[in-house]
């Protein structure tokens, strides 16, 4: 729908852009024999748009090929915490909090031989860069510009935990990669990913937004109870698309 991205959408040019929106899109919304989000905050989020009327909605995951993302014996180094962080360097996906995080528990001394490896590049790139600069933090943190896609595996092998304190996330493909490689992973309540983790792990995997102090003590939580546990939904591609199919057959 394009709702929260685009080029018009400072000042008057939203109602606009969002007015223009709905007249193009919503008949196609209310006439489709199913509309498909890839997961249920998006299928809820339909029914916010005035004159939506249309039952027929699916939750199609975003699924893992099993054959890219898997864990593999990748030689992790014992004396060092690894944390990964994969994504644009947009204000919505706040790296920052992760930086201040890690800065709080370095200067509490409650967490030591830490990393953490950014991917991604962005408008706000640069800033995280200077305030890891100017806080003489450039040690405890690398940033990467891209990793090619058939070596993202590799990477999250590497890791010890995956952090992205994203406000906005419709599902995060990037969770799912992690989780597949038996990584714990910290995000922000509310986005499509805890759908798919057990409820029981909500307050151990889920942060509010922009909340840095809780993001440091999940963080530190990880440090001290590794190897960790954890139970989520078969995200396989194969399983969900195969479920799929057998949903729409009859429709057909």
């Amino acid at each position: 729908m394009q709702f929260s991205n685009g080029s018009y959408l400072k000042g008057f040019l939203r109602k606009l852009n969002n007015r223009w929106i709905i007249k193009k899109n919503l008949p196609v919304l209310n006439a489709a024999a199913l509309n498909i989000g890839v997961s249920q905050k998006v299928i809820d989020q339909f029914s916010t748009i005035e004159g939506f009327h249309n039952s027929g909605t699916y939750v199609l995951y975003n699924g893992i090929d099993q054959n890219k993302f898997y864990k593999t014996n990748t030689a992790k180094n014992p004396g060092l915490f690894l944390i990964g962080c994969v994504g644009n360097f947009w204000d919505i996906k706040d790296q920052m909090s992760l930086i201040k995080a890690v800065q709080l528990l370095l200067r509490q001394e409650r967490i030591k031989n830490c990393k953490v490896l950014f991917v991604g590049t962005g408008s706000e790139l640069e800033s995280c860069k200077e305030f890891v600069s100017e806080n003489n933090l450039t040690e405890y943190f690398e940033f990467i510009p891209v990793i090619e896609h058939d070596h993202l595996n590799e990477f999250y092998n590497r890791l010890d935990l995956f952090v992205l304190p994203s406000w906005y996330e419709a599902f995060g493909c990037v969770y799912a990669e992690a989780l597949a490689v038996g990584l714990p992973i910290i995000a922000v309540k509310n986005q499509g990913i805890e759908e798919v983790i057990n409820k029981e792990y909500v307050d151990e995997f889920f942060i509010s937004k922009s909340d840095y102090l809780s993001l440091a003590d999940k963080i530190e939580h990880f440090y001290k109870k590794m190897p960790f546990n954890l139970s989520f939904k078969n995200l396989s591609i194969n399983k969900l698309v195969g479920d799929f199919l057998s949903y729409i057959d009859p429709l057909i």
